[in-house]
């Protein structure tokens, strides 16, 4: 009986691990963001609330220059 519990615990174990690789990948969509940045909280607030999508699907280029036309959309 304890050896059965002790697979089944095993098995919770890996499964929560699996799912919590899997939802963090969902939540960072950036490529080019370094998420252990001390940025990475304030762009993900941005992009969450929608205040700013990135400059593409895939990239919020956080180390690139911002133009005018940025910074009137962002206020």
């Amino acid at each position: 009986m304890k050896k059965a519990i002790n697979i089944l615990l095993c098995l919770a174990l890996i499964l929560a691990f699996s799912a919590a690789s899997v939802s963090a990948a969902e939540l960072h969509p950036f490529a080019d963001l370094n998420y252990n940045s001390w940025y990475e909280d304030g762009i993900m607030y941005v992009y969450e609330k929608g205040i700013m999508r990135g400059t593409s699907e895939a990239e919020f280029s956080p180390d690139g220059n911002a133009t005018r036309a940025m910074i009137v959309t962002i206020l």
